[in-house]
């Protein structure tokens, strides 16, 4: 797993599962949005205490933050979703 992974994971947690905006997520933390938007970004450099911060406040396990995705949609599938989304 790299880094911009690790972060887009994170991202999605926060944005898609949990609906949190980056100021509410990092204070959550106890960590700066500075420093979780450079981690979402795959810029950070987060140590171990830093991602267990995260974990820890905002009650996901961590290993939700090191899943790889197997399933990459296809152009046609983001098509298809885009129709259903406007019918």
């Amino acid at each position: 797993m790299n880094k911009i992974t690790f972060g887009n994971n994170v991202k999605r947690i926060r944005e898609s599962d949990l609906g949190l905006s980056a100021n509410k997520a990092a204070q959550m933390a106890f960590i700066g949005v500075t420093q979780l938007k450079r981690i979402e970004k795959g810029t950070g450099n987060p140590n171990l205490d830093t991602i267990l911060k995260i974990s820890e406040g905002w009650g996901v396990p961590i290993i939700e933050f090191f899943r790889e995705s197997k399933l990459t949609p296809t152009k046609a599938d983001i098509q298809r979703a885009g129709r259903r989304l406007s019918n």
